[in-house]
């Protein structure tokens, strides 16, 4: 048997679990390999000092998702609502986290809604990143990548951080 990796740096991985080399094969996605080359701790500190981070304290990062309802080729829907409910009251749990949210691109509806139910649950004020900053260098700088079913899950994968993923879907 074979398997197909999406990189250079996901074949090395793959090496390092024990599979030969000569069953690994690289098909594409060479931006993982990019990945690789991302500087954590840089990346760690230009978040804090571009969005008033505190250096002391583990980044959550959330990478949203683009709509609040979101349909699947079997007809569920993402309860959005209930995730970021989920996600605000675990985080209040652990003062030593911070939030910083990567909206996706072109979503701008959510804002007030998402800053309403953090204030539920004690928090005041929620950090954006900007919608020029790529995903790849806010996950490099972050501890944990919190995200719905989406590419970032792979990404953050990559970078070796550690990923929570919020399955939230109900069948209609």
């Amino acid at each position: 048997s074979a398997i197909s990796v999406g990189g250079e740096a996901l074949k090395t991985d793959s090496e390092s679990y024990g599979i030969p080399a000569n069953r690994i094969f690289v098909t594409g996605v060479p931006q993982y390999d990019r990945l690789q080359t991302l500087d954590a701790a840089k990346e760690r500190e230009a978040l804090c000092k571009s969005y008033a981070l505190d250096q002391k304290k583990d980044i959550v990062l959330l990478a949203d998702t683009y709509i609040s309802v979101h349909l699947d080729p079997r007809g569920d829907w993402l309860d959005i609502e209930r995730a970021y409910r989920d996600l605000f009251s675990a985080l209040a749990k652990f003062p030593d986290k911070q939030l910083l949210v990567k909206k996706y691109r072109v979503d701008t509806t959510r804002r007030g809604w998402m800053e309403q139910i953090a204030k539920e649950y004690g928090f005041e004020k929620i950090q954006y990143a900007s919608e020029r900053t790529a995903l790849p260098y806010l996950m490099a700088g972050a501890d944990i990548v919190v995200t719905f079913h989406s590419g970032a899950v792979t990404e953050a994968f990559a970078l070796k951080k550690k990923v929570i993923v919020l399955d939230y879907l109900k069948r209609i």
